[in-house]
């Protein structure tokens, strides 16, 4: 049987508002909301998990960071998901500096 879990961030459900949104564990939509979580989420802001999340690529403890590490995102975001296979991290440039990140998942 299908394992349900709530969204994240957490809300009601607009069309059944007396219940919450939830998705099948496995779903593209809860894929992509574990991603996001995991990429807004600067490490060191879960109490209980530490490592989770990403170092500010521009600042860090003071000092500059040089950038964003694909290679380095998907290896740490691996450590927290099993169940997620990050199949392309592409980096856009505009300009000499970071634009955009565009993450596709399996």
């Amino acid at each position: 049987m299908p394992m349900k879990v709530l969204s994240f961030p957490f809300r009601f459900n607009p069309s059944q508002p007396s219940q919450f949104v939830s998705y099948e564990y496995n779903d593209d939509d809860y894929k992509a909301q574990q991603v996001e979580a995991f990429v807004r989420t600067n490490r060191g802001r879960r109490p209980i998990f530490q490592d989770f999340g990403l170092e500010d690529p521009t600042f860090g403890a003071g000092k500059v960071v040089s950038g964003f590490e694909d290679t380095t995102f998907v290896s740490e975001f691996a450590t927290f998901y099993d169940n997620i296979r990050l199949s392309k991290v592409n980096i856009i440039a505009s300009e000499g500096a970071l634009a955009q990140i565009q993450i596709e998942f399996e």
